[in-house]
């Protein structure tokens, strides 16, 4: 390394060190050192000295380090007019934080290579416009396809690919994209529907199925990522349409006998299946129903399963005109319930309550819980049908404990005014809308003798509030 003259070190000292501007200008530009210069273009106050260092600077190393790091456009912009090296350009393009540098980095690029790069590490705006420039060869768009980190610059990269050779193979492309779970549910699909090949096809099937599975033992995937695996898997075995491959799918992953189903497109396959298979018919009856349409053969199959497939049947979300159907043939009382309880829409449940004979309403109320949802509805409907009267006001008292949340419980009450049953439901479990009704009707003696006895807050706070009113 030369060491440098007495008149250099001078000028070196007076660029650093001079108080006037225009005197450290003038020695800098007598100064040819290329990292002393570059300290000066980044570490000087004054724009005078900046510009005469950058004048003299030419290493393209130097350029590039005050391209990414200087903190003035017209010094970056300078750095950049006398870079010639398109390495040193995608350097620029890939480090610095200046989008005003990197644009006008990328505006002198012209090799394929430098395009390339740019559309395989950068992506975004300038990967679309590296593709629009690039030459349409064969082998630099398939790169680009395969490497770039951006999932839409791939996509792109194939579109060119297929309208530029159209005679090439590249259902592998096409494999990658729909298998690789970083791409977007919407290219993964395009590409799929482009995949053809049924030995790739038939890969992807399995690889898809290996994911589902992990993703279901786990328990630790998001519900969204699983719906989009489930989905390109569907898509996947309804175009392979391949009755081998998808039973080695099912022998492979059991568990996924009911993604398996979804994609037959036979009703004939589905009844085989019901026939050869008798442990999958809750499947087939779902599959019959909700995609078919076919409620007279699912009703067939329905009618000779077992109770123990009927409950299976009916754990499946079937159709609502399907499960009334039901009701003419299923005679067992825990079966009919859970009919009902399947039945989603709230008024064509009351509809079938209310066309149930009574014999048949009494026959599901004794199997309800007083908390089931359905109970009041069901007890209602007796009453209706029934007339409930009541002889004593005992029968009254006895009814009201057995059916608190029946609506002839509140008429019931009014059997008992006078009588020691009334007071008698104020210590009952009952719904406290019925300890109000009896309070409503006792006379006021009574309540202030019920005041005195009664421990409950509720109720003691209800009958104050009674008696201010009365005075």
């Amino acid at each position: 390394m030369d060491m440098p003259s007495d008149s250099e070190k001078n000028l070196k000292r007076i660029a650093l060190n001079a108080w006037e501007p225009e005197q450290r200008a003038d020695a800098a530009r007598q100064i040819h050192d290329q990292q002393f210069l570059t300290k000066l273009v980044l570490t000087d106050l004054s724009s005078k000295v900046r510009d005469a260092a950058i004048e003299n600077i030419i290493d393209p190393d130097y350029l590039t380090i005050i391209a990414t790091r200087s903190k003035f456009p017209s010094i970056r912009t300078a750095a950049i007019s006398k870079i010639s090296d398109e390495n040193k350009l995608v350097e620029i393009i890939l480090e610095s934080d200046f989008p005003t540098s990197v644009r006008e980095a990328f505006e002198k690029l012209n090799s394929d290579e430098s395009l390339a790069t740019i559309a395989k590490q950068v992506g975004g705006t300038l990967g679309k416009q590296s593709l629009a420039r690039i030459s349409k060869r064969f082998d630099i768009l398939k790169d680009i396809a395969i490497r770039s980190r951006d999932p839409k610059i791939q996509w792109m990269a194939v579109e060119l690919l297929q309208s530029h050779f159209p005679e090439k193979n590249i259902q592998d492309l096409y494999f990658n994209m729909a298998k690789d779970q970083t791409f977007p549910i919407e290219i993964r699909l395009d590409a799929l529907n482009q995949l053809n090949d049924k030995q790739f096809l038939f890969q992807l099937a399995i690889a898809l199925s290996d994911v589902l599975v992990e993703t279901e033992s786990s328990g630790l995937a998001e519900m969204s990522p699983k719906i989009e695996i489930e989905s390109i898997f569907e898509t996947t075995l309804m175009k392979l349409d391949d009755p081998v491959h998808l039973q080695l799918i099912s022998i492979i992953h059991p568990r996924l006998v009911p993604l398996v189903m979804k994609t037959i497109q036979q009703k004939e396959t589905l009844l085989k299946i019901s026939n050869d298979m008798p442990n999958l018919i809750d499947l087939v009856v779902h599959e019959l129903v909700n995609r078919f349409g076919e409620f007279k053969d699912a009703m067939a199959i329905y009618q000779t399963a077992n109770q123990e497939m009927r409950h299976a049947i009916l754990q499946k979300h079937l159709k609502s005109d399907f499960l009334i159907n039901l009701f003419d043939v299923e005679t067992d009382s825990g079966l009919t319930l859970k009919i009902l309880e399947s039945i989603g829409n709230e008024e064509k449940r009351k509809r079938v309550i209310k066309n149930f004979p009574l014999q048949k309403l009494e026959m599901l109320a004794t199997t309800l819980e007083k908390e089931n949802p359905l109970f009041s509805s069901i007890q209602n409907e007796i009453a209706k049908k029934s007339q409930i009267s009541f002889q004593t006001p005992e029968e009254a008292f006895n009814y009201v404990v057995a059916n608190p949340n029946s609506p002839v419980s509140l008429d019931a009450l009014e059997l008992m005014v006078g009588t020691p049953f009334l007071e008698k439901i104020l210590d009952q479990t009952v719904p406290f809308v019925l300890k109000q009704k009896v309070i409503d009707l006792m006379d006021e003696m009574t309540l202030q003798i019920v005041l005195l006895t009664v421990s409950d807050i509720r109720i003691q706070d209800e009958i104050r509030q009674k008696l201010q009113r009365k005075a």
